[in-house]
């Protein structure tokens, strides 16, 4: 792998908090309806609250881990990483046929969140509103991702494109 040469990256809090909320208002109403269940044979007790402190425990740390990005640019290539190193997408730059820095707005793509529009042939990594970067590739597919210091990120991209190595 080469020398990374630029990277952005991106978070949201309130994503994070979103998800955490979900996750704690699940787990409230189990321990509620375990509570104030009205028969006492199928109540939860000892040991058995091991499964559900597990699953709000791997939400909390799913919520913190997908909730940021990164993407790094070197010389050969471009990486999108999402949470704790996780590969949403890579691509070698001869496959890219255009990168600009756009203002992304949530709700345009569906929401917040990694979205597939198979229409429009396109990937959309959304944390918050704001710049982000677009690659069109060689075969017309999109991906659009969110990320602070777009433009510069895109002026280091510029750059690799105009090598000599990197021309069509």
């Amino acid at each position: 792998m080469a020398k990374v040469l630029w990277r952005g990256t991106v978070g949201s809090i309130l994503l994070s908090w979103t998800i955490i909320a979900i996750f704690t208002f699940a787990f409230g109403a189990m321990v509620l309806a375990n509570a104030y269940g009205s028969d006492p044979s199928v109540k939860i007790s000892g040991g058995e609250w091991l499964a559900p402190l597990s699953v709000f425990a791997i939400g909390f740390i799913v919520s913190l881990a997908w909730s940021r990005a990164s993407v790094e640019v070197d010389a050969d290539e471009v990486r999108v990483r999402l949470g704790l190193g996780f590969t949403v997408r890579r691509f070698a730059w001869s496959r890219v046929a255009s990168v600009e820095c756009i203002d992304v707005r949530p709700m345009r793509w569906g929401g917040w969140g990694f979205r597939w529009i198979p229409t429009k042939h396109t990937h959309v990594l959304v944390l918050r509103a704001g710049e982000g970067l677009k690659f069109t590739l060689e075969n017309g597919h999109v991906f659009i991702v969110t990320v602070d210091g777009a433009k510069r990120g895109l002026d280091v991209i510029r750059g690799i494109l105009s090598d000599p190595r990197h021309a069509r």
